[in-house]
């Protein structure tokens, strides 16, 4: 009986170790999504650093798709999901326009927006499966924390991938980044 009674403490101390290990997993994932478009854009930022006019574009119109975010959330006004959660004090938001509002999100809009610009560019699978697992942890931690609902992490998707393309239609960028 003794010997049952310590395999019995062993497993259930090795239990709350994995148990621990597995929530400090789920967090760092989960903090891999709330930095995503940062995380995302340094990336870009590497792959474009030898093509300064790529970069150039890029950066400026990551600044055209963040004001175009704000414009959009002041003007349909759709609020975040009741019963937020937030991962860290960053995530905390004021409760001011266009802070308040949800849609379109805007981690999922720059995110749609530097994977797709990225993607025009280089042209690279590899870069592109990267990035979208990247930026898929992004918009599953957005809702996960009910910080937006579907309709507007797809609509920030959409609208980031079409500023994206404009942009790169607008500056004439042809060919890959190789070229």
């Amino acid at each position: 009986m003794v010997q049952i009674g310590h395999f019995r403490s062993y497993v259930n101390n090795y239990t709350k170790i994995i148990e621990r290990n597995y929530i400090q997993m789920i967090h760092q994932i989960d903090l891999i999504g709330f930095y995503g478009p940062l995380i995302i854009g340094l990336i870009n930022c590497a792959y474009l650093w030898r093509r300064k006019i790529f970069l150039i574009t890029y950066v400026l119109f990551f600044i055209v798709n963040s004001f175009i975010n704000g414009v959009l959330k002041n003007i349909i006004q759709e609020p975040r999901p009741t019963g937020q959660i937030y991962l860290n004090e960053y995530d905390i938001v004021q409760n001011t326009a266009p802070s308040k509002y949800g849609m379109p999100s805007g981690h999922a809009q720059s995110t749609g927006y530097s994977i797709t610009f990225l993607y025009l560019v280089v042209h690279s699978p590899a870069l592109l499966i990267i990035t979208a697992f990247i930026g898929s942890l992004t918009v599953y931690q957005r809702f996960k924390y009910r910080r937006h609902t579907i309709p507007q992490l797809i609509f920030g998707l959409a609208i980031g991938s079409l500023v994206a393309i404009i942009s790169h239609k607008i500056h004439g960028i042809q060919g890959t980044y190789g070229s």
